[in-house]
């Protein structure tokens, strides 16, 4: 064989190895995209506390999460459905308030990135005011948990922007305005999401800040109903949902390997994830070795009676910005980065917004013909293309009637 030719082979099979290797490494990061995506949700959904790590990469103008997807694409996203939503469901409409508030959030990040600000920026993602009374779960909003999402932003000494999202139950009022005073700010009245506390921090004070904000809001709680407390858990649980999720691996991956192609198919895994833990709690509570819990030997037989259980009983099970019940909307996608943001705290938590079709049908009875729905969003307003009926989305007022 030519030298040159030979040289040409070599070049293709480089390039094919190349192309090989490429195509193997998307097929990893979506596999472990979903199993990342699968082990957060349950633990989010678990009746304990939660704590996940992230990590972004800066570039001086954007964020990337660790697939390369940028964050401000999201952001922008979740404001576009939340304003659909809030026509849809006026009941919604605190959503819209949420997401350009986070988006701000992430302005936020951006300057701390570019050394606009000091490098750690404390968020408190309290549950929002107008659900504080609901008696149901709506959407990933778990109403009688009533989760406060605390998050820590900072920026680490290779410029990268690292966060921790830590849950608080309760959302006790006095407990979230300790954290305040701890940082040395003082909480104004209010919905707290949008007041955020910026501190310089050595590397050390950055990595155990999450544990001393959970102990504060804890201590003010033993304080003022007694007893003990963790992450505003009144049963003193001190288990990890993630960490336990992890280690329940032969469900995980039985999950995964048949797919969970169906709401029933979560539900039944969040089940069996839920069962498991409480027997674990009841045995840590009774001083028995966790390690000798049996499991049925076989993980799809423990989450279809597991299921049942729980259907029997009524549970739902919220996390991760959808809802599980037997009777629900299939839940969204929570892949990527936008995953990523989901567990941390941002974003439309009620799966409407990620049911939202592509067409809309106009609400003005003379008109009612269906348009795309990126058409008729305006910045306050909803307004058809076709026939220029106008509401305002936050109070449900006729700005135009329309022709």
């Amino acid at each position: 064989m030519p030298a040159q030719e030979a040289e040409g082979f070599i070049i293709l099979d480089r390039a094919n190895a190349t192309l090989d290797r490429s195509i193997q490494s998307e097929l990893f990061d979506a596999e472990a995209r979903r199993y990342h995506d699968l082990t957060t949700w349950l633990a989010e959904a678990l009746d304990g506390q939660m704590r996940t790590p992230f990590t972004y990469r800066f570039d001086g103008r954007e964020l990337y999460a660790q697939d390369n997807s940028p964050l401000r694409p999201i952001f922008d996203d979740a404001i576009a459905d939340a304003r659909n939503m809030a026509v849809r469901n006026p009941k919604m409409a605190f959503e819209l308030r949420r997401r350009i508030i986070e988006r701000d959030e992430y302005a936020d990040m951006l300057a701390m990135g570019r050394g606009e600000l000091p490098n750690t920026m404390i968020v408190i993602s309290d549950f929002p005011p107008e659900l504080l009374n609901a008696t149901q779960d709506t959407g990933g909003y778990n109403v009688t948990r009533k989760q406060t999402m605390l998050r820590i932003i900072t920026k680490t000494a290779d410029g990268s922007m690292g966060m921790y999202s830590q849950t608080l139950d309760g959302s006790n009022r006095a407990g979230l305005e300790a954290l305040y005073e701890a940082m040395g700010f003082a909480a104004q009245p209010g919905e707290l999401l949008g007041q955020r506390m910026h501190v310089e921090l050595s590397h050390e004070d950055q990595e155990f800040l999450a544990d001393h904000l959970t102990g504060v809001y804890d201590r003010t709680l033993t304080q003022k109903y007694g007893g003990a407390w963790r992450a505003g858990r009144s049963r003193g649980r001190m288990e990890n949902t993630y960490d336990f999720v992890l280690h329940q691996q032969d469900l995980v991956q039985a999950a995964l390997a048949r797919g969970v192609k169906s709401e029933r198919d979560l539900y039944d895994l969040a089940a069996a994830m839920q069962r498991r833990f409480e027997n674990v709690m009841v045995a840590a509570t009774n001083n028995v070795n966790t390690n000798f819990i049996p499991h049925a030997g076989n993980p799809y037989e423990e989450m279809r009676m597991a299921g049942l259980q729980a259907q029997s009983e009524g549970k739902t099970f919220s996390g991760c910005g959808a809802s599980a019940s037997v009777n629900g909307s299939e839940t969204g996608d929570a892949s990527g980065a936008a995953g990523e943001l989901r567990e941390a705290g941002y974003g439309n938590k009620s799966e409407e917004s990620a049911a939202l079709p592509k067409l809309i049908r106009c609400v003005n009875e003379k008109c009612r013909q269906l348009v795309p729905s990126k058409q008729v969003v305006k910045e306050k307003s909803w307004c058809c293309p076709k026939c220029k009926y106008e509401v305002d989305i936050c109070s449900g007022k006729v700005l135009c009637a329309g022709k």
